[in-house]
């Protein structure tokens, strides 16, 4: 895929008046690289002398980098590519004085704002909330927003470390961590069941 100009110039003509001679002599621009122009205007050679200078036009040239860019030769592209940079999440410092250093949005941060600043929201816009409970979460614009792996805490297991690790008296049943083991007897059956209720 053909990539972009790394550079976008400024380029603008302004008109440059040559220095001041006489009218009859032969007229000059300031510098080689000025292109005469059809015209003169009257200027100054002393007090009581009046002269003439040749109208010329100048290319006035100034260094810009295309959007994305960044580098005295815009040889840089921004972190995560000159379409999307900063993950489309924040501002760029590029340009020919620009760094490269991403300036996230208050959503984000990270040094390319691939994470979202509150650490309990999720996904692309941070705008999801994380499951996870008694862990770390996920919390990246490609998170999952479950537990990130080895951070269950208070004796929890689980992609939420939402089980507890402790079972049930006499049973291999587990329950959730917002619920507790309770003997139920069922009469009809003269069978005691543990069930998990809610806290």
């Amino acid at each position: 895929m053909p990539i972009l100009p790394r550079r976008n110039d400024n380029i603008k003509n302004v008109t440059i008046q040559g220095p001041c001679s006489g009218c009859s002599g032969e007229l000059k621009c300031q510098k080689p690289t000025d292109v005469p122009l059809n015209g003169t205007k009257l200027c100054s050679l002393s007090t009581w002398h009046r002269g003439c200078s040749l109208s010329c036009s100048r290319t006035i040239t100034t260094r810009q980098c295309s959007e994305g860019f960044f580098g005295f030769e815009c040889q840089h592209q921004c972190p995560t590519g000159f379409k999307k940079p900063c993950n489309g999440n924040g501002k760029c410092s590029d340009g020919i004085t620009g760094n490269g250093t991403c300036k996230c949005q208050p959503e984000f941060n990270g040094t390319v704002c691939e994470l979202c600043s509150n650490k309990k929201m999720t996904g692309p816009h941070c705008n999801k909330t994380c499951s996870c409970i008694h862990g770390t979460c996920d919390s990246w614009v490609n998170g999952t927003g479950l537990c990130k792996p080895g951070t269950c805490t208070k004796n929890t297991h689980g992609p939420n470390c939402h089980i507890k690790n402790d079972t049930c008296p006499r049973s291999s049943r587990k329950c959730h961590v917002h619920a507790y083991c309770h003997p139920e007897f069922m009469p009809r059956y003269q069978l005691l069941l543990l069930v998990c209720n809610q806290v």
